[in-house]
Order: C-alpha cells, then structure tokens, then sequence
C-alpha cells in the first residue's frame, strides 16, 4: 500500500495559495495500483451486506465502478446538478462559498438497498455527507463510506460518524500514512453534576485521558464512542455532538492515531454505576476547568486540547443560558 501511496503527486498551492493539493493521475495511470486499491476495498468490504456500490462524480466513478464489479454488485451515480434525465432527486449542501446541489435517479432504485458510498477523497466531507443523505431520502441504506485518501485535519469523519468510514491512505501533516488507526474519544460531562469524566489509564502510555479508543472494523465511529465510554467508565451517552478531531504523526507513541472526538453529555449506568474498566482505567473526575490538572499529567496530547476546549464550551453554554432568559 505504501507503494501506492507514494503514487500520490504533492502539488503546492493548488487549486490557491496555501493548499497542498495530491494529484491521483499517477495512480490512475497505474493498472497495478489501480487493481491493488480496488482489491483491498473490495477485501474489506467482502463480508458486509452491500448491493449498490454509489460513486461522486467525478473521480469517485472510477474507483466505485470498479470495485461495484469486483464485488458483483451495482454501480449508481451521484451527480452534480442537471446532468441525469428525470426523474431525479436532489439536495442541496453548503460549501465554504456558496451551495452546491447533486441529484441522483430518482426512480425506486435504491428502495431498501444498502449502500456504500465511494469517493476518491475525504477531505471535509460535505459532499459525501450530502450523498448519504440524497440516498436514504430516496430509501437506500447506508452501508458505509469508503475513500482511497482521507486528510483527517479538514474533521471529514466528523460529519459521517454515524456511518462506518474506511479509507486506505492518511494525509497527516503532509505525511502519506497507510498504517493510521482511527480511534473515537469523549470529552464527557456528567448530566448530574457536569464534572468531567477522565479516565487514568493504567497500560502504556500512562496518564489521565478522556474516555475512547480504537474504533473496530466496519463500526461507526458514534458506536465506537458510546462502546468506550461505557467500557472505560460505566457510563451512557445522554446527547452527543461532534467536536473536533486530533491527528499528528507524533501524537501517539505507538504509531499513527487520528481521534475523532466528540462532546457529550453523559450519566453512570442505572444498573452498574461507574465502573473502572479492570486492568485498563480507573475513572476520574473533575469538577471545574481551574481545577484540572496540568496538560502534561494527559497521555497523548489530551491534555492541551482539554484546557483549552472546556472553557470554550463553557462560555457557549452560558451565552446560550443568557440568551435564553433574555
């Protein structure tokens, strides 16, 4: 995989300046690498339950077509708008500049269908965001979304968490990475008291955490969050939203981690309680921002993120609370 990745051509300040675009024509034009991704999606994907294969127009074609043939099942465009006959479906999404509207057939297709979205990159994820949600409108079900690279910075993952995601190549700090874990943590609050639920982990690397880990092969990154939490803690989600996402290449000293981290509101198991996760973590809590401890009693770089994070939300919910009474 690293070979193919190495296919990937740095172009500086495209399409405007301050942006590394990576041009995919050198993969393209290799029927070696090309057969390699293709066989490694269809791989992962062998023993889920798909019967359509949707690829973004453009680049997204090529790769969704190919792999819907490996895997025996049906091809399906989304494409911009006015470029299929009627009938069609549309929506419309907003880009960082104006909106932009896709379509697809609209004609009982994809009634009850699974279907995996493909794209040649994830990168904010409006797009396939949109896509997913033009398919279940028209009655699909989404079975995943798959990428051949993914620049985990631009938070792609955090508008598709409810869906397993799956790409095979990582841009970390203009790194290619074929070897990231992709792993969900939970900056927790409990609903009771709204102190902070840390974890101290007990395994390397030592240190106070949030609550997360490792998101498992075709799960959500949602599933993965609400599974951790509990595991590590005992306790439930409440409410959920995305917050942000942590990646670097030196972040972790096991090897290339991207986080998707999510802010939650959260209370301890009716049945259970709070629970240390035995041999892992033992819980821990913290009332208030000023009293958290310094960012280098964390593990990885939690620390940083937490002191800066949690006055922020602070300051929001209480702007909110004003708002309200007003």
């Amino acid at each position: 995989m690293q070979n193919v990745a190495d296919l990937l051509r740095p172009v500086p300040e495209f399409p405007h300046d301050g942006i590394l675009f990576w041009d995919i024509l050198p993969l393209l034009r290799s029927p070696e690498a090309m057969d390699f991704c293709i066989t490694m999606l269809a791989e992962h994907y062998a023993e889920m339950k798909i019967d359509v294969v949707a690829g973004l127009e453009t680049r997204g074609f090529i790769f969704a077509e190919k792999l819907a043939s490996k895997l025996g099942v049906s091809f399906e465009p989304v494409r911009k708008a006015g470029k299929l006959p009627p009938p069609t479906e549309k929506i419309s999404y907003k880009l960082e500049y104006g909106e932009a509207t896709i379509e697809m057939a609209d004609d009982n297709f994809l009634q009850g269908k699974h279907v995996l979205v493909v794209d040649d990159l994830l990168a904010t994820g409006g797009t396939a965001e949109a896509a997913g949600r033009l398919i279940e409108k028209l009655g699909g079900i989404i079975a995943g979304f798959a990428f051949i690279s993914e620049i985990p910075n631009l938070g792609g993952r955090g508008k598709l968490y409810m869906h397993p995601v799956h790409s095979l190549i990582s841009i970390i700090d203009d790194t290619l990475c074929v070897d990231t874990e992709y792993c969900s943590d939970v900056f927790a609050r409990d609903v009771h008291t709204g102190a902070l639920v840390l974890v101290e982990r007990l395994t390397f690397p030592a240190g106070l955490a949030m609550p997360g880990g490792r998101i498992k092969q075709h799960e959500s990154a949602f599933s993965a969050a609400r599974r951790e939490l509990y595991e590590e803690t005992g306790y439930r989600l409440k409410a959920l939203a995305y917050g942000w996402t942590l990646s670097g290449l030196t972040r972790d000293e096991r090897g290339v981690k991207v986080s998707t981290v999510f802010d939650c509101i959260a209370e301890p198991d009716k049945e259970h309680g709070v629970k240390d996760e035995e041999g892992g973590t033992t819980v821990v809590f913290v009332n208030t921002p000023a009293e958290l401890p310094d960012a280098g009693a964390f593990a990885f770089d939690h620390g940083s993120h937490v002191h800066r994070v949690w006055p922020e939300i602070e300051a929001k919910e209480e702007a909110i609370r004003l708002e309200k009474s007003a």
